[in-house]
């Protein structure tokens, strides 16, 4: 297909921007970009405008050519299901994380069912639906990040004109708490690995993520190529590409972390079901040891950051550990540290009776 930029004159005297497809079968069609600019500017400030306005409508005319590669053209995927259509966003992503981003998105979206309706007969029932399952099934600030891509989505469908109206504005957004993310203590977490579990090897898994501060995503596509040995008394290091971020990444062991691994092997490290399936066993897990507090596999990497926060004091160094771009996503372990900090105030306390010694003023000789 070949989407060309065209103008058209209106009032003012003024042009507006459109977009000319031409589909490889079918009949040609346009799309207004709802952008105009002066058909003969006057003085700097109208070129400066057109200049920045061409560029923008070139932009858009881009991303639909790369759009319209990927199937995407306003109007023509009635019959595409939700699932399809967010792959299809997916693919349209130069960035690594970004795709990962829409892919995730997909993920969820398949799982709650919602996927396989076609993207056409989407209701605002079903989009709560879905807000509803991503608040049972994730943590709070994560499933705050899958529902505002999920409403980009939409956005993106009703200007395509897919979907006649804006659904994103039927769905309440989920707001961030972030001081109010979850991880276990030293005593929660010996006490939940000392708790029997029947699959032995969802307790290997979340104790190693405890202990590297791993992503589910990353754990599951662990290979053995990836871990590095290099004999008694060296650390040994995984060396592998973060999914999330498309960066190359590396993790040192002691030899207690890397006994979690087991013995040297070939092909996946971990032999696990879906993220669903696990957050469920999990949940059970927990209950069973005795732990209140609402725990995914997820909360794994918030414990190793608070555990490993608290005892080295390092920032940067953690969340290096944790591949994070930046020490802003780290602060987050800090501030949980803060708010532990208040609770040392009457930490000791006493039953004597306060007896202030009296106070004399004594006065200057003259």
């Amino acid at each position: 297909m070949n989407v060309y930029l065209r103008t058209r004159r209106i009032a003012g005297p003024r042009l507006s921007f459109y977009l000319d497809f031409y589909p490889d079968n079918g009949r040609r069609f346009t799309k207004s970009l709802g952008l105009s600019i002066p058909e003969k500017p006057k003085n700097v400030l109208e070129r400066a405008q057109v200049a920045e306005v061409t560029a923008e409508a070139k932009r858009r005319q881009a991303e639909a050519y790369t759009q319209a590669a990927h199937g995407i053209t306003p109007g023509t995927a009635s019959s595409v299901t939700v699932a399809e259509y967010c792959l299809q966003i997916a693919g349209t992503k130069k960035k690594s994380s970004t795709s990962w981003k829409w892919k995730h998105l997909e993920k969820h979206l398949s799982l709650s069912g919602i996927g396989r309706i076609h993207l056409a007969k989407l209701s605002p029932a079903e989009c709560t639906k879905f807000r509803t399952y991503l608040l049972g099934e994730l943590m709070e600030s994560s499933a705050s990040v899958v529902l505002s891509s999920f409403r980009t989505m939409l956005r993106q469908a009703y200007n395509d004109e897919i979907i006649k109206r804006d659904l994103s504005g039927k769905i309440k957004p989920i707001k961030r708490n972030m001081s109010e993310v979850q991880y276990l203590d030293q005593s929660e977490l010996d006490r939940l690995l000392s708790t029997p579990i029947d699959d032995r090897e969802i307790r290997r898994a979340f104790a190693f993520s405890c202990m590297t501060g791993l992503r589910f995503s990353d754990i599951k596509e662990l290979d053995w190529g990836t871990v590095k040995d290099f004999g008694p008394g060296t650390l040994s290091v995984i060396q592998y590409r973060i999914i999330k971020t498309g960066r190359k990444h590396e993790i040192y062991m002691d030899e207690q972390t890397r006994e979690w691994l087991g013995a040297h092997g070939k092909g996946k490290v971990f032999n696990l079901p879906s993220q669903q399936t696990v957050n469920a066993k999990i949940d059970k897990w927990a209950k069973s040891a005795g732990i209140e507090k609402k725990v995914r596999y997820h909360v794994s990497r918030h414990t190793y950051g608070t555990l490993a926060l608290l005892k080295l004091g390092n920032l940067k160094l953690v969340g290096d550990r944790m591949g994070h771009t930046t020490t802003q996503q780290t602060e987050v372990y800090a501030r949980i540290i803060d708010d532990q900090k208040k609770l040392a105030a009457g930490a000791v306390k006493t039953s004597a009776r306060v007896d202030m010694p009296d106070i004399r003023i004594v006065k200057k000789a003259e």
